[in-house]
């Protein structure tokens, strides 16, 4: 599975990449078979961190 982790107006360091690349792979294989990419965006919101997360499906649906 190919996962891409961007920042909006944040920087995402080495280690919160390598946590999600490592953990996102096994969370998602729980609920769905063959995922086929995935993308992470950090974001700031006020005094908040945000994480959105959206898995494309080889079945063609898009899980957020």
């Amino acid at each position: 599975m190919l996962i891409k982790v961007n920042g909006k107006h944040i920087d995402v360091g080495d280690a919160l990449r390598e946590n999600v690349e490592s953990t996102l792979p096994a969370s998602v294989a729980k609920y769905a078979e063959n995922p086929i990419n995935g993308t992470v965006t950090f974001s700031k919101d006020h005094h908040e961190i945000v994480c959105d997360c959206t898995v494309h499906l080889s079945t063609g649906m898009i899980a957020q």
